[in-house]
């Protein structure tokens, strides 16, 4: 494992600004209302810079890269961490950003902007390509989201390259590897993979096994991201540890 990311439970606790409850909520974003394109969270929004760092370091020297976010099981934030390093790369960072729901399920980033219609050709393709009209520009940002399922048959490396040319960065919103292991196969066209981890709750027998899935594609395995991590020792004295 090249790098493993404590990413939110530190921030929950040194910027009030953040509400803990919002991982849960925005889970279920199910209105009308299309979400924001912009992170209201100083600190998360600083860890998906500090990912963004890490990232550009770990995979230099391209103009585009593809990085999918992968979870073991449901509900440990793959999506949320997927859309909100979107929305920083687009708001703060200026970049242009496609972000591709392969998650097939109603909380991942697709869902959250209220995208409902697939983007990809036919299943029986063997070279999929994306259709422009089912790309959606998030307001009038740099941000554009797109739902896609994966036909573990097809050959992704023509879209992908094809895609290079129009983004800064493009994100794989993915399924949890226990319900669609299949999904793995694409992974392979990619530049990295990241692994999101839900701490305390996910053994780590289980994600080690991700882990080795997603290697088994021959993909490049950039971090692990601890998410809802907890601190038990009192935050006065943590900071100082």
């Amino acid at each position: 494992m090249t790098k493993i990311f404590e990413a939110l439970q530190r921030v929950e606790k040194e910027h009030k600004g953040y509400d803990s409850s919002s991982m849960q909520t925005s889970y279920g974003h199910m209105s009308n209302t299309a979400g924001s394109v912009i992170c209201n969270s100083e600190g998360l929004s600083n860890s998906m810079v500090n990912l963004y760092q890490y990232v550009m370091t770990a995979l230099p020297d391209m103009d585009c890269r593809i990085i999918s976010f992968n979870e073991s099981r449901m509900f440990e934030g793959s999506s949320v961490l997927c859309r909100e390093f979107a929305k920083v790369l687009v708001s703060q960072l200026g970049k242009k950003v496609l972000v591709l729901d392969f998650s097939e399920h109603n909380y991942g980033t697709a869902s959250y902007f209220n995208i409902h219609r697939n983007g990809a050709t036919s299943q029986d393709d063997d070279a999929p390509m994306l259709n422009s009209d089912a790309v959606h520009q998030i307001e009038s940002s740099t941000l554009y989201v797109c739902r896609a399922r994966v036909n573990r048959d097809a050959d992704y490396k023509p879209m992908f390259e094809a895609l290079r040319n129009d983004y800064d960065m493009i994100l794989l919103d993915m399924p949890p590897v226990v319900i669609n292991p299949s999904s793995l196969v694409i992974t392979k066209f990619l530049d990295g993979a990241i692994l999101v981890v839900e701490s305390e709750k996910t053994r780590w027998q289980v994600a080690n096994k991700s882990v080795k899935s997603i290697m088994t594609h021959n993909s490049n395995i950039l971090g692990v991201i601890l998410n809802k991590q907890q601190y038990h020792i009192p935050q006065f004295i943590y900071n100082h540890i």
